[in-house]
């Protein structure tokens, strides 16, 4: 695409944001840039973008986004933003980040998304990729790497991308040739406004895909199936559950596959690295998207069992007094803590809570009871979920104003032998500025009480 001298606006100055105002300055276009937070809390970003030649504006998004012909919109803008719907109106092409990017990029892509596990499949495929020595490399707005736009220009083989639902919201031709969708349970419903709207968004990954391309989808997710009824790509499936036609599954705990001619077995799903069944789902997501692009089973094999995990992703931080520290902080809904409990078997404390978006939490309360010998509440949520608590007859909890004060409790209730466990099942808005800083907060008061404890 050439931008040369044309005219974009991008709202949001995130790090996609930025990442998108670095692309358009190198690719020759005039740009201007509009975020709500004032300019003392953006000053490395300020300062950064108006040396490259960005016109900036803070504190509000005015009717100057309208001047341009293209507007690239961060993933935690909302879609109902006033100056979003009138440059809809007024005809404009409103893009995401990664739709931008797309249109620069010059390998094959494997996307990922899902409600759970898309960022440790994303980032479990480009381990495997960069075991068979293939150049790659891992973007995204979520993933532990960077915006897709910091890709565009690298030498590689393969683009591994993670995308949400706020950024398939406004793609255009975007395209993967591997789209991979982990599973969908209900989240952000605050923002899509339902969950059949939050379905269709996610198919969106495959919208724009052919028969040349593929989508690998979960066989055991009813609304997975559902959503992708109509894709037009080669649908190639993954499940625990039980044999697929055409994909990857887990058969007297042996990981098998067929898939373009091939078939065999890849490795006993009890020599992968990653803990829970939910990883075991992420595997075989990760084997089958490898697969179809030619990689060896043996180097699969020797991936997953080499692949540690991902930071706030069950990471397990230490252990002191034969007490074990598990940082899950990127958990944040209430199918991803009941699937992580049922992932451990030793005698949990479970610190939990974050900003109530309304979920359905009868099943995470029913693996709380069944799983947990202590519960320390955190957030708004708290007074809900102490109150259904009690209803399930479990009263083994107290509640906490901070991740400091939550870790002490959890550490006071704790022997030798138990797993201290943030998982926490709800987003973290209304106490931290993201999971990202929830988890560090976390990690900080295992360093403070590891420092004690010397």
């Amino acid at each position: 695409m050439d931008v040369k001298g044309r005219k974009f606006s991008i709202i949001g100055l995130g790090r996609s944001g930025v990442a998108a105002a670095r692309l358009l300055v190198k690719k020759g276009a005039e740009v201007f840039a509009s975020d709500v937070r004032e300019r003392s809390e953006l000053t490395a970003v300020a300062d950064e973008l108006e040396r490259l030649g960005v016109r900036l504006e803070f504190g509000r998004h005015s009717e100057r986004i309208l001047e341009s012909e293209s507007i690239v919109v961060s993933p935690g803008v909302p879609s109902d933003t006033p100056v979003l719907k009138q440059a809809k109106e007024k005809g404009k092409a409103v893009i995401s980040e990664v739709e931008l990017a797309y249109s620069f990029l010059e390998c094959p892509m494997v996307a990922v998304t899902g409600t759970n596990g898309k960022t440790t499949t994303a980032a479990l495929i480009n381990h495997v990729l960069e075991s068979e020595g293939l150049r790659t490399a891992l973007g995204g707005n979520v993933a532990p790497g960077i915006p897709m736009s910091g890709l565009v220009g690298r030498p590689l083989d393969f683009a591994v991308v993670e995308v949400s639902t706020f950024q398939l919201e406004t793609i255009d031709r975007f395209r993967p040739h591997v789209g991979v969708l982990t599973n969908i349970a209900p989240d952000h419903l605050d923002r899509h406004g339902s969950f059949e709207e939050y379905k269709r968004l996610k198919a969106r990954l495959f919208s724009n895909q052919t028969d040349q391309d593929f989508s690998v989808l979960n066989a055991d997710d009813e609304d997975v199936m559902d959503a992708t009824e109509a894709v037009r790509s080669r649908r190639v499936f993954f499940s625990i559950s039980g044999r697929v036609d055409d994909g990857v599954w887990v058969a007297e705990g042996d990981i098998r596959f067929r898939i373009l001619e091939r078939s065999g077995r890849i490795c006993s799903s009890s020599e992968i690295a990653l803990k829970g069944e939910f990883n075991l789902e992420n595997s075989l997501a990760a084997s089958a998207a490898c697969l179809l692009l030619g990689v060896e089973k043996e180097t699969i094999a020797k991936a997953l069992a080499s692949f540690k995990g991902i930071i706030h992703r069950l990471e397990e931080i230490g252990e002191i007094r034969g007490i074990t520290f598990v940082n899950n902080s990127m958990c944040t809904n209430p199918t991803a803590a009941s699937k992580s409990l049922a992932a451990f078997s030793e005698p949990l404390v479970l610190i939990m809570g974050g900003k109530d978006k309304g979920f359905d939490t009868d099943l995470l309360i029913k693996s709380v009871v069944e799983k947990t010998k202590h519960v320390v509440l955190i957030g708004e949520v708290a007074k809900r979920l102490s109150k259904e608590l009690e209803v399930a007859g479990f009263s083994r909890y107290e509640s906490a104003s901070s991740m400091s004060d939550a870790f002490n409790k959890a550490y006071a209730a704790s022997t030798s032998g138990d797993t201290i466990l943030l998982s926490p099942g709800f987003a973290s808005f209304d106490m931290f500025k993201n999971f990202e800083e929830r988890g560090f907060a976390f990690k900080e008061a295992f360093a403070q009480l590891k420092s004690k404890s010397q």
